[in-house]
């Protein structure tokens, strides 16, 4: 017995020791990042709902973070696949471990631009050299890099592996020293005065790459001063304005103007707002074939435009981009656009058809409100939502198909579509707002899924001529009385 007490109590000492001499030994070797306090990294994911919920299943194992509530990786992609959503990433970094939470527009995501996700998992979990890396790209300042570096022997010289600048640097800051290995000067923003860092970089490195906007005339000003070296310089986003039309035009009013080719420069990504409103004269337009969005209000109340054709690079058109193009008889949208901003052919009263193709996933709210000539649409099936006031007193509409995509038909979508004889509500509709048909005196016939778990108020109001409302016996909520009316069972 006093034997195996003695060996217990050796054991017990022997740990001790070790315990104290790794203590001893390895106390000070690894440092928290900024003395344990929380680093912040920020990025965007892209709001391809699609692309979200693959990057979702590929790389999120087991649970994670949402405006600082617990899900469940399914429970979160449930919660997502429905509507695309910006989300952003915020890295909560402490020593050699992290932590992953996901926000939505909590956060203002510095250069949009994407992240690796693969190289991470997302509760404490161990960042090897290669993922610090690639989380530091998402660093602030200087010193951030140097708490890093000096953290752990591990982390020692990640500023030599890059090839690039990771932060926005100030002008009188050496960029080479800085990040001595770097070959390619970024520029992210506007804040990062994207004139002035060209100016003084396109002589010390061989590419540039500006995600800053920069205005068309700024641009021509840097290629009249640069010449071919501008060719050293990528731009991610020229916008094209109305100071811009004024300037190639040399005159301050431009509202007479009867037409206009924009620029065919591939640097043009996008026209601003307000580009061309209230050119009452306009007649035609050309679109140069890099142009990715075409802002609010950009050709609002050009009142002689006819036609346009929107190039296949084109994935956004603004809100009110067309209201009150009032000749307007016919467009064309090609299969890139994937969004059509609320109030967009507003009071195109000449417009008799449009295809929307079904790359299109957001129809905003009031896009063909007083399309007064609007007799044939098609809806796509990658439209989950008839957005509020959407064809409101669209008064030649007969028909039109509702695709089995779409889950709710929003509020006085139909108010006033006086032609509109019959509508065929798919299976998939949970939800008819308030006013949807009402006034729409030529409606003969409905039929209502049982599916439909709301019908809002007044949604039938002065259908002078429905004479016969049906409803699936398995609606749980909704049946047809004897006078014809809808009543809560």
């Amino acid at each position: 017995m006093d034997a195996l007490i003695s060996i217990i109590i050796i054991i017990v000492v022997v740990v001790i020791f070790i315990g104290l001499l790794y203590w001893l030994l390895f106390k000070n070797k690894d440092k928290n990042i900024n003395g344990g306090a929380n680093v912040f990294f920020k990025t965007i994911y892209r709001k391809d709902r699609d692309i979200i919920i693959q990057l979702l299943e590929e790389n999120i194992p087991k649970h994670i973070f949402y405006n600082d509530v617990e899900y469940t990786m399914y429970d979160l992609i449930a919660l997502l696949k429905d509507s695309p959503i910006t989300l952003y990433l915020v890295v909560r970094v402490s020593g050699k471990y992290a932590n992953f939470y996901f926000y939505e527009d909590i956060f203002e995501a510095r250069n949009q631009k994407d992240i690796l996700y693969k190289a991470y998992d997302i509760n404490n979990t161990k960042i090897d050299r290669y993922s610090m890396m690639i989380i530091s790209k998402y660093l602030n300042s200087i010193n951030d890099y140097k708490n890093i570096e000096e953290s752990t022997k591990e982390y020692k010289g990640i500023r030599k592996q890059f090839r690039y600048n990771p932060i926005t640097l100030d002008q009188e800051e050496n960029t080479k020293k800085i990040f001595k290995n770097s070959e390619t000067y970024y520029i992210y923003g506007r804040d990062d005065d994207p004139i002035k860092s060209i100016d003084n970089m396109i002589d010390t490195y061989n590419k540039i790459i500006c995600f800053a906007d920069i205005y068309y005339d700024e641009y021509k000003d840097l290629l009249k001063k640069h010449g071919d070296k501008l060719m050293k310089v990528t731009f991610k986003s020229v916008i094209f304005n109305r100071q811009s039309v004024i300037k190639i035009l040399n005159r301050n009013w431009i509202n007479d103007i009867l037409e206009f080719t924009i620029p065919n420069d591939s640097n043009i990504s996008l026209i601003l707002n307000k580009c061309f409103i209230h050119c009452t004269n306009l007649t035609s337009i050309n679109i140069p074939s890099n142009v990715i969005s075409i802002g609010d209000q950009c050709f609002y109340s050009c009142y002689n435009l006819t036609s346009i054709s929107i190039p296949s690079s084109v994935t956004s058109i603004g809100d009110e981009c067309f209201n009150y193009c009032t000749n307007l008889t016919s467009i064309n949208i090609p299969s890139s656009v994937i969004s059509i901003g609320d109030a967009c052919f507003e009071n195109c009263k000449n417009l008799t058809t449009i295809n929307i193709p079904s790359s299109v996933t957001s129809i905003g709210n009031a896009c063909f409100r007083y399309c007064n000539n609007l007799t044939l649409i098609n809806i796509p099936s990658s439209v989950t939502n008839i957005s509020d006031e959407c064809f409101l007193e669209c008064t030649n509409l007969t028909s039109i198909n509702i695709p089995s995509s779409v889950i709710r038909i929003g509020n006085v979508c139909f108010l006033n579509c006086s032609n509109l004889t019959s509508i065929n509500i798919p299976s998939s509709v949970t939800s008819i707002g308030d006013e949807c048909f009402a006034n729409c005196e030529n409606l003969i016939t409905i039929n209502i899924p049982s599916s439909v778990i709301r019908i809002g108020d007044y949604c039938f109001e002065n259908c002078t001529n429905l004479q016969h409302i049906t409803i699936d016996e398995n609606n749980p909520i909704y049946r047809v009385d004897e006078n014809n009316e809808i009543v809560k069972k």
